[in-house]
């Protein structure tokens, strides 16, 4: 499993079909920082978010120490997840 990183994070409810949240981590390992921002559909338990990963510039290029993507994240059920060959973490308890 990788690094266990500290997360800060905010969540801004919406009226509208998705609310917008935003978390960033500091990978101490590499001298790095990531931010993830986007969309969370409540009625869908779906995340949509942009990521920017920056690392220390070696240059004067700023832009080769960026990195852009993006990540879909959805809900799975702990029994679909351990099936799956997903690690569960050993601090959950089935019920």
């Amino acid at each position: 499993m990788g690094e266990k990183v500290p997360v800060t994070g905010f969540w801004h409810p919406s009226d509208l079909e998705a609310g917008v949240m935003g978390f960033v981590a500091a990978w101490r390992s590499a001298g790095s920082v990531s931010t993830w921002s986007g969309h969370y559909r409540v009625d869908r338990g779906t995340m949509t978010l942009t990521w920017i990963l920056t690392e220390p510039a070696r240059t004067c290029d700023e832009w080769q120490s960026t990195r852009i993507g993006h990540d879909a994240f959805g809900r799975l059920a702990l029994d679909d997840a351990h099936e799956g060959g997903a690690e569960v973490p050993s601090d959950r308890t089935r019920r």
